[in-house]
């Protein structure tokens, strides 16, 4: 068992600790509520950190808020405000911070922390609380100790000595994997007229094994096409949340010869400055949605961004997702995707 050190936490995720306590928090939400799949959310998720989740007759959402100095009470009252907006459903927010509240002149809770809780009564909202102290006490507990052992030890390999290791990029179609999962559903439910790949998961299992054997320089980009109806969508969508989950284990950096961050983009609602990253060492795993979605001049456009993020971001890499007509556009004939065909 180790002891919270938040000095340590800081030191060994220095480049963005906010971030990680959000990550640190999505582990241990992830974990109190069995959800081993992971929960969807957004990039740049409105308000709380991910979707609801339903608990009962409880709509849960949580919220992770890293402080350096004190608990902020504008910064927390101003996120609650805008959940309640976006999803008036909401029934209890569990709140996560790094710090406590500071006692007042008497001793007591601050007035600012009882307007808080007022407040979120007022609008039949049940707030939740875990604050440094909650994390004292979760050290102890064996469900949660190989998360908070992670996050406060110096015990596992840093994660930057590991990914120096890793090099360049390369692209590679799928479609033909796809293809034969269709068919094994289509001879499972031939008379029930069902074509979907979500059951069987095959994005999740090729990306597995590759992440797994595959030296970086040789893992390529991939793209899942395919008709309409068959679960591409779907499909995608588990396996980001899939990989969030797995690529956020300590273990991670030993099944795994590198690990990356995860993001889900939906190209519906794609524009200018559509992706924004801080690290430009940092390894992501963009997942894009919905290619068909956009117009061939949109399509063009997204190649050149896409270009200029490998220029940029020499560790990235993507999983695209669309119908089969929209990877005959512009799109293929950039000259990163030349090799697919």
């Amino acid at each position: 068992m180790v002891r919270p050190d938040w000095n340590i936490f800081e030191a060994k995720f220095s480049e963005n600790p906010t971030k990680n306590f959000e990550w640190f928090c999505y582990l241990l939400f992830c974990e109190e509520f069995n959800k081993s799949d992971g929960v969807p959310r957004l990039y740049n998720q409105p308000g709380i950190e991910t979707e609801l989740i339903s608990v009962g007759e409880d709509k849960i959402g949580w919220q992770a808020k890293y402080f350096t100095n004190r608990i902020n009470y504008d910064d927390i009252k101003g996120s609650i405000e805008k959940t309640l907006r976006i999803y008036p459903e909401i029934t209890k927010l569990i709140l996560y911070t790094n710090k406590d509240w500071g006692a007042s002149r008497n001793g007591k809770y601050p007035g600012a922390r009882q307007k808080l809780i007022d407040f979120c009564s007022q609008n039949n909202l049940a707030l939740e609380e875990r604050c440094a102290s909650y994390f004292d006490k979760i050290v102890s507990d064996a469900k949660y100790q190989q998360i908070t052992s992670f996050f406060f030890s110096n015990e596992h390999e840093n994660r930057q000595a590991i990914q120096n290791q890793i090099s360049r990029q390369g692209t590679q179609i799928i479609s033909g994997h796809t293809e034969k999962y269709e068919k094994q559903i289509d001879e499972q439910y031939r008379n029930e007229k069902i074509r979907s790949i979500h059951s069987l998961n095959p994005l999740i299992d090729l990306l597995k094994e590759k992440i797994a054997t595959t030296k970086f320089e040789d893992l390529t980009d991939f793209y899942l096409k395919g008709v309409a109806g068959i679960g591409k969508s779907e499909e995608l969508k588990k396996t980001y949340n899939h990989f969030i989950t797995v690529f956020s284990k300590p273990e991670a950096f030993q099944n795994y010869q590198y690990v990356f961050i995860p993001f889900f983009y939906d190209l519906k609602e794609y524009q200018k400055d559509f992706f924004n990253f801080e690290d430009k060492e940092g390894f992501y795993l963009l997942f894009l949605d919905s290619l068909d979605e956009l117009s061939d001049e949109k399509i063009l456009e997204l190649s050149k961004t896409l270009k200029n993020i490998k220029s940029n971001y020499k560790y990235a890499k993507f999983i695209v997702s669309g119908r089969n007509a929209s990877f005959l556009s512009t799109f293929l004939r950039m000259k990163m995707f030349r090799n697919c065909f």
